[in-house]
């Protein structure tokens, strides 16, 4: 069985939206619905805020423990280099 999508996108759906705002009387079942949806997507885009900054942070304290393991292994190397020299 085959499934097709049919979830509209949000940028066709705004100017729609704000017509039915500007014809509807505050308080109507019109002006919930649009304020119900649009308060939805907010709280989507807050989500999706929320989780790209937790990503962020992930990244970056990846790239410091790189980067501090990286600087951790140069000074072994220049140890092992100066105890060969001195063995030497």
């Amino acid at each position: 069985m085959r499934t097709i999508d049919i979830t509209p996108k949000w940028e066709p759906l705004i100017d729609p939206m704000i017509a039915a705002l500007q014809n509807a009387i505050p308080g109507s079942d019109t002006w919930k619905l649009v304020r119900e949806e649009l308060l939805r997507l907010a709280q989507c885009a807050d989500q999706v805020n929320a989780n790209r900054d937790a990503e962020i942070k992930d990244y970056e304290a990846a790239q410091t423990l790189l980067a501090e393991a990286a600087q951790a292994r140069s000074q072994e190397y220049k140890r092992a280099q100066a105890d060969e020299e001195d063995e030497s």
